[in-house]
């Protein structure tokens, strides 16, 4: 398999937004298609507002309808999407490192505290709200989901995360108990109801996250790590993902698992020394606040992602080469894993100053045909290459708020957060996918009329010819600007071989486009380098 960078250059390159930032102030133009603006007065951008001076972490609803921002200090915002219009601003008075996840089609959601390591407070319960009467003005919780046993001191349980399944019919707590220092405990829930419908293990440490990918098959990663202390017998690191089945309780597919030593110190003068001991994937020790975790950790960024349609799994790794070499913060590589035929899509390098301190965050477009990372950069689903880059600054893409970011379930709504003379949220539009909406309107061919494709130089392009008719052949990129004309005039009928040459195009996705007198047909091209 190919491997290559996952963020090189683009074909949206020149013309993109340029981003300049210092202390207080971030000024950006845009210059795809339209004049040079500030970015605030872009077009894009549908609203843009500031709700207090603290940091929000926001929660689309199913319909998308309505953001729910779950506020560092307390607060509770319910606004409108297209709008920004606040609908209700709570203050819920249980403090930090929460979490927010919407059950039975949004008609209810979840407030949970998740624990940080070193705090002993309530993180065992979850708050249920019926999200009708809370938008009404009563914000009592419904229901209280709770762990049982003592919290806080050595003794109890401690919820260290939580998640719906995509149907949001049930609910996942993954806890440890603290007396046992035991991770691997997992809790079923029905939801709305919260019955307990289980109660199960899966052997690990406390390191571990978990999602659902499909309402019956739960992604379990974790870590391992035992540094090379003088008087460590065993020291050692293990990696895993694996994809668990709730109902039959077995592990099904297991997509990567990683082990090795970790270097020993042998130095009695120093015996709290240890040689490095670098990480096999992207850890942070599992602690999550707001579902993001934390900086500490030599990534800090969660270990996979589930795609939308529960085929593929996106999970983090380092190669085999960068461990032997023990530095400590080897590039980071990601691949896309096809839970049906069981193999990697394609594997991309995930460059160790990005993945450093929480910027490895992605979300899944509708049906998976691309991801966002960041907020800022579009990949192509089927190849893994960036095809869009919303900001770039000399030729090195930029972000606002790296990790906090949603999309709409149709991608036309992007929502994130710039620190930007104050703490801004916003709401702008997905230019690539309505680039993709309207490219729709023709017929978007993928494979066999394009040879090769990935192309590198160049490709052969095959036209079957209809009736001796006028027929211009383009290359446009993903925006609809036409960068390339192959041919314009007279095609003949049946069958043509055209030669594309891809040298002077930037790497990323482009449409070749055929305008017959009454038709068109897009083809997609990717061009790597």
């Amino acid at each position: 398999m190919k491997r290559q960078k996952l963020f090189n250059n683009t074909p949206l390159r020149e013309g993109q937004v340029l981003l300049f930032r210092n202390f207080s102030f971030v000024l950006f133009l845009l210059l795809a298609f339209v004049l040079p603006l500030r970015a605030w007065d872009d077009s894009t951008f549908v609203w843009r507002k500031s709700f207090s001076d603290a940091l929000h972490i926001p929660y689309l609803s199913p319909t998308d309808s309505i953001i729910l921002y779950t506020e560092s200090l307390y607060g509770l915002i319910m606004v409108e999407t297209l709008t920004g219009k606040v609908l209700k601003h709570y203050e819920l008075g249980f403090g930090e490192s929460r979490k927010l996840a919407f059950v039975d089609s949004g008609r209810y959601f979840l407030i949970g505290r998740v624990a940080e390591e070193g705090h002993n407070y309530e993180g065992n319960r979850l708050y249920l709200y019926n999200t009708r009467r809370v938008l009404e003005g009563d914000i009592t919780p419904v229901d209280t989901i709770q762990l049982e046993g003592e919290v806080g001191g050595d003794k109890g349980w401690m919820l260290y995360t939580f998640d719906v399944s995509p149907s949001g019919k049930y609910l996942l707590l993954a806890a440890y108990f603290r007396a046992e220092d035991e991770g691997g405990h997992y809790f079923l829930y029905e939801m709305p109801s919260g019955n307990l419908i289980k109660h199960f293990i899966i052997p690990s440490s406390v390191e571990t996250q978990v999602r659902f990918l499909t309402d019956t098959t739960i992604i379990v990663g974790g870590e391992y790590w035992v540094e090379g202390w003088l008087w460590e017998q065993n020291p050692r690191r293990e990696y895993w993902v694996i994809l668990y089945d709730i109902n039959k309780e077995e592990v099904t597919d297991t997509i990567i698992h990683k082990k090795r030593p970790c270097p020993k110190n042998k130095d009695e003068r120093n015996p709290y020394d240890t040689p490095p001991c670098p990480p096999l994937g992207p850890t942070c020790s599992g602690i999550e606040s707001n579902g993001i975790y934390l900086d500490g950790g030599a990534y800090c960024v969660p270990m996979f992602f589930p795609s939308r349609t529960g085929r593929y799994v996106l999970y983090g790794y380092v190669t085999d080469e960068w461990i032997e070499r023990n530095v400590l913060t080897p590039p980071l590589w990601y691949a896309l894993y096809d839970v049906v035929e069981k193999r990697n899509v394609w594997e991309k390098e995930f460059h160790s100053d990005i993945a450093y301190g929480g910027w490895g965050y992605f979300k899944f477009g509708p049906e998976d045909k691309y991801l966002l990372a960041h907020s800022t950069h579009i990949i192509d689903g089927r190849t893994g290459e960036v095809v869009y880059i919303w900001g770039e600054e000399n030729n090195a893409w930029t972000s606002l708020m790296w990790k906090i970011f949603d999309i709409t379930k149709d991608g036309r709504y992007i929502v994130s957060f710039a620190p930007v003379e104050g703490v801004y949220h916003y709401v702008r539009r997905n230019i690539y996918q309505e680039r993709l909406d309207n490219i729709s309107k023709a017929e978007i061919t993928t494979e066999g009329e394009i040879i090769p494709n990935p192309a590198d130089g160049t490709a052969i392009l095959e036209v079957e010819g209809v009736g001796n008719t006028r027929t211009k052949i383009t290359i446009n990129t993903i925006q609809g600007e036409e960068v390339k004309v192959i041919f314009d005039g007279i095609m003949p009928e049946g069958k043509n071989i055209f030669e594309i040459q891809t040298q002077n195009l930037s790497t990323g996705m482009y449409f070749v486009v055929v305008h017959g007198m009454n038709w068109r047909k897009a083809y997609k091209l990717i061009v790597t380098k």
